[in-house]
Order: structure tokens, then sequence, then C-alpha cells
């Protein structure tokens, strides 16, 4: 089973590659500043994020965060 994870971030990003829960995820822009990925559904709903956010102008940034869903 699995969970969709998104994050908002800025509209100047124009790559992400990164994991979930350290699982390498594929990272999509679905609309606007949201970006996507498909994780294994974690048992406790939690899930820590670690990105590689890269922006036009060719700034790469690491962001980490954690992200709660509901069951």
């Amino acid at each position: 089973m699995s969970q969709t994870v998104e994050v908002t971030l800025p509209s100047s990003t124009l790559y992400v590659s990164g994991t979930v829960n350290q699982q390498l995820v594929t990272w999509t822009n679905v609309w606007g500043d949201t970006w996507q990925a498909e994780a294994d559904r974690s048992d406790d709903n939690i899930y820590m994020v670690e990105l590689s956010v890269t922006s036009q102008s060719g700034v790469v940034t690491s962001l980490s965060t954690v992200l709660f869903y509901n069951g």
C-alpha cells in the first residue's frame, strides 16, 4: 500500500530529488508550487522527507521536514 505525500516549494523550483522514510522516491510537480511522491505507507502515518531542491538559477538546497497524514 502507498501514500501520496506532497510538499509546497518555491515557484523557482526546477527539480526535486529525495527520500521519504529513507526510501528514494520520484518527485513530480503536479500543479503550481506543489510537488508529490508516492511512498510506502508507514504504520504510524509519519513521513520523514529529505529533499534536494534545485532552483531555476541552479542553486541546490537541502531541506527536511516531517509530514503527518491521517490513516
